[in-house]
């Protein structure tokens, strides 16, 4: 991005020879001595350029830094909000799935149901999502394996809780079960 200011001392540093067809006055006057820059005005100009150039790097780093924290500081309230809003989510989602079959007409049944879905709903929309752990090997960037169980060695195979991040950042681990080989 090109700056005004930097561009004009640029100017001034360039000192084009005057033409008599580009400037007819130059052969009929000099230009007084005081407008021809002297050696120690140049590197003043020089020396004020390059600060110029500095400051404005400085201040373009600030910015970007001052949205990298502003970034991250909406993660961090992000994550702290869904981390106590997520036991509760659990324990809607168990509502739901250990319900049996003949209770899951009433009014109650269907509330709770639309409760969790409309957390859910709330959490994606704050790019919090959960991921499948069932099936997948056990990844300690992503799984707290809380003990082995029949199954294929290293796979998960049951899921106590489930997992969430926000982008690439998981903010709670998955707590499962792990294959023992048998």
């Amino acid at each position: 991005m090109a700056d005004p200011i930097i561009d004009d001392i640029e100017s001034l540093l360039e000192t084009p020879e005057a033409t008599a067809e580009t400037t007819p006055e130059a052969t009929e006057e000099t230009p007084p001595e005081s407008a021809i820059p002297e050696s120690g005005d140049t590197e003043k100009i020089q020396k004020l350029a390059e600060a110029l150039a500095r400051a404005t790097a400085d201040y373009q780093n600030l910015l970007k830094r001052s949205e990298n924290e502003r970034r991250e500081m909406a993660v961090f309230f992000t994550e702290s909000f869904v981390k106590k809003v997520l036991p509760t989510l659990d324990n809607l989602d168990r509502v739901v799935t250990g319900t049996p079959a003949e209770l899951r007409t009433g009014a109650v049944y269907e509330g709770v149901k639309h409760a969790a879905t409309g957390l859910y709903k709330a959490l994606e929309s704050m790019g919090v999502a959960s991921f499948v752990s069932l099936g997948t090997q056990l990844d300690p960037n992503f799984h707290d394996a809380m003990g082995q169980g029949p199954g294929t060695a290293g796979e998960v195979v049951s899921e106590f809780e489930k997992g969430y991040q926000i982008g690439d950042k998981v903010i709670r681990h998955a707590k499962v079960i792990v294959g023992s080989g048998e």
